[in-house]
């Protein structure tokens, strides 16, 4: 489309607006960050209309990206004055995608996502690959303690009952902590830590329940069912009010019987069974797994403003629901359960392209990450987005000192320098060239060359 807006008058009144508003959002420029991509990366975004209407402005749009880079070009498919639906493609932006991205970051943190650093604590804990006992349980929480942990967090498995930690799909849905493995109560593990100056964060998966719950037994109705009226084992139902209602009054007493800081919201189910959930209305079957999801996110939202001091830790499956609409209701995410070098690399270079990096959680030494890379690697993965720690030994096994002299070093940079200016900060992505001989991968560090920088610089 033509310009509507005169050039002079473009200049003389819209530039001295739209610069106004893009000084509010950048502040300075990132010397760091410029160190990670010092050419130009070009790319292509999409323009497509969110709801139905009438285009305006396409003229001052255009403006605000050459005011950034003038070599920014443009494809517009329609007009001022043109009605377009939603879904529509209406343009084309082709430019630096590093500057879209940043741009994208910025709104996210002002109009979507608003989250101060009070909840980006670092966290770690332990789960059904450890034994999960109180006495295991305190030698960790001592472990994350010297480290500069500040959250412990009991994992899947504390409804189980001792040496049956991996069959905690089977006990989920009791929602009690189990009174075998906890004699004194699971409050003991969270009174620990705070005795230790840490806070204490509970896992759940509230959408489903396992064969032990008696949930079987008194709400057969309250299951999931497929188009053909088969009925899920153990996924509810989230648009049936009663489950609702019972989901968000369990949760609730929880954090408030176990005196949680911080709960960790998983939930394990197929594609096909998430997105094939249906109910018959009328004469047909009408799928409800949109209605369902809407539900579940209403409900974590209203528990977020009925626990304003609990931070809400999306986990889905390791790394799902990582939309903007369902994390309004959470401070943080988990992006992957995939921790291994090169791919874990890839993960965190792609997901903070997707989300601001302090969104994004990534784990440090845990789930069989060692066995694919250094621990100084594993750190650089962690340092710049959201860093969640695991133990470097086992409870009964002696703890080596440099290793521990390494993570205390690392979290201490993270904590004074990294931490304070992540959440405005602007993230720059040098695509990793993912080589199939994995050892060249590692060896050569063609990755995250910031980071090379930053470690041999202050380490």
């Amino acid at each position: 489309s033509e310009t509507v807006m005169n050039n002079i008058t473009m200049k003389m009144n819209a530039d001295n607006l739209i610069l106004q508003a893009l000084q509010e959002d950048i502040t300075s420029e990132d010397i760091s960050t410029n160190s990670v991509m010092p050419r130009y990366q070009a790319g292509e975004v999409d323009l497509i209309c969110k709801q139905d209407g009438v285009i305006a402005g396409l003229d001052v749009f255009k403006r605000v990206f050459q005011l950034l880079d003038e070599k920014t070009r443009f494809a517009f498919y329609c007009q001022d004055g043109d009605s377009v639906k939603k879904g529509q493609k209406i343009g084309l932006v082709h430019g630096d995608i590093d500057d879209a991205v940043c741009q994208m970051h910025e709104h996210i943190r002002r109009s979507v996502l608003k989250t101060d650093c009070t909840s980006l604590l670092i966290g770690a804990g332990m789960g059904a690959e450890h034994d999960m006992s109180v006495e295991t349980s305190k030698k960790f929480i001592d472990q994350f303690s010297e480290m500069g942990g500040e959250l412990f967090v009991v994992d899947a498995g504390w409804e189980c009952p001792p040496h049956r930690e991996m069959q905690w799909g089977d006990y989920n849905g009791i929602n009690i902590p189990d009174k075998e493995r906890y004699p004194l109560g699971i409050t003991e593990i969270a009174d620990y830590c705070h005795e230790k100056g840490m806070k204490f964060g509970l896992w759940i998966e509230i959408e489903s329940v396992g064969k032990f719950s008696d949930i079987y037994d008194k709400h057969p109705h309250w299951f999931a069912c497929d188009i053909y009226g088969n009925c899920s084992q153990r996924f509810l139902d989230f648009t049936n009010p009663e489950v609702s209602a019972w989901a968000e009054h369990e949760i609730a007493r929880l954090i408030e019987e176990c005196k949680t800081d911080l709960l960790r919201v998983d939930y394990n189910t197929s594609c096909r069974e998430y997105f094939g959930m249906s109910k018959r209305v009328a004469d047909r079957y009408e799928c409800i797994s949109v209605a369902h999801f809407n539900a579940v996110a209403k409900m974590y939202m209203n528990l977020k403003k009925r626990f304003p001091h609990v931070i809400f830790e999306n986990c889905a499956g390791g790394g799902g629901r990582t939309d903007l609409g369902f994390m309004k209701a959470f401070h943080h995410t988990w992006v992957s359960d995939n921790q291994c070098a090169p791919r874990s690399v890839v993960i965190t270079n792609g997901m903070t392209m997707a989300l601001p990096p302090e969104r994004v959680d990534r784990l440090f030494a845990g789930m069989t990450c060692h066995e694919f890379g250094t621990l100084d690697l594993q750190m650089r993965n962690t340092m710049l987005t959201h860093m969640s720690l695991n133990v470097i030994a086992p409870a009964k096994a002696e703890i080596n000192e440099v290793q521990m002299e390494f993570v205390k070093h690392s979290v201490e940079i993270y904590k004074s320098f990294i931490r304070p200016f992540i959440n405005n900060s602007k993230i720059y992505h040098h695509t990793p060239t993912y080589i199939q001989n994995q050892h060249y991968f590692l060896n050569n560090l063609v990755i995250y060359p910031y980071l090379y920088y930053f470690f041999h610089k202050y380490f």
